[in-house]
């Protein structure tokens, strides 16, 4: 758990079955984010994501690669490894590698080197390097968690690739311009009375599971992963649901 009191999380809780938000946004209403260039000379892109004060930056490396390998590294947060890869569904292993978790939440972490779970971006992504015999190494640089992150390194993957140069594998030091659709992520924390868009740390702290949805460009839901142990019929109805709408 982070360093929230359970008189915290209960109070939020309760304001969410009254419909309250403690930031007074909309149940479905998601913080605007921004990206902008990073400062980083050394990979081939990088940018700095922003989310209400969630910040992230996001750097990415193209290398040559017999099976256009997807990496990401990330920083090294127990909580933020085990919410992501440690029980999302469906076909994850869990991984049982420890990690120290910082003491001041706004500090960078340590980079450690972890393959993304199997998801509809990546699998795209994968095929899209393929077709130019490369691979790539995505780091994730977390320097401030307020929620959400999950979306934002997604959001950040699929803006970089929306339009991008990649590498001549004939000739490394000519560039091709290309570009390739992948889906967007949207997550949502789940209470007992209600399912909140966005969800800030505390709210996934305080929530029964967290769950994505993850949509192509026409806006059919093409995937869906959760995290924790949500009830099996409330689950099913918000499969359900996500693919109704």
């Amino acid at each position: 758990m982070d360093s929230f009191s359970r008189d915290e999380l209960d109070y939020v809780t309760k304001s969410l079955q009254q419909g309250i938000r403690l930031d007074c946004r909309d149940l479905d209403e998601s913080r605007e984010m921004s990206i902008s260039e990073g400062s980083s000379s050394q990979p081939d892109k990088s940018m700095v994501l922003k989310r209400g004060l969630s910040e992230i930056e996001l750097r990415i490396s193209f290398k040559l690669s017999a099976h256009s390998v997807v990496t990401i590294q990330l920083p090294n947060e127990i909580l933020f490894m085990d919410r992501l890869f440690g029980n999302l569904k469906p076909g994850i292993i869990p991984n049982q590698s420890s990690w120290n978790r910082g003491i001041n939440p706004d500090d960078y972490r340590t980079i450690e080197t972890k393959h993304l779970p199997p998801n509809p971006s990546i699998a795209i992504l994968e095929k899209f390097l393929i077709k130019f015999k490369i691979g790539v190494t995505i780091e994730v640089g977390i320097r401030k968690n307020d929620g959400n992150v999950f979306d934002m390194i997604f959001d950040g993957i699929r803006h970089a690739f929306a339009s991008i140069k990649v590498p001549d594998v004939n000739d490394l030091k000519k560039e091709i311009d290309a570009g390739v659709d992948l889906p967007k992520s949207t997550s949502y924390a789940v209470f007992e009375t209600s399912v909140i868009s966005d969800p800030t740390l505390i709210e996934e702290t305080a929530a029964l599971g967290v769950i994505h949805v993850f949509k192509d460009k026409f806006d059919k839901v093409i995937n869906f992963v959760s995290e924790k142990s949500i009830n099996k019929d409330r689950y099913k109805s918000l499969v359900e649901a996500f693919a109704n709408n």
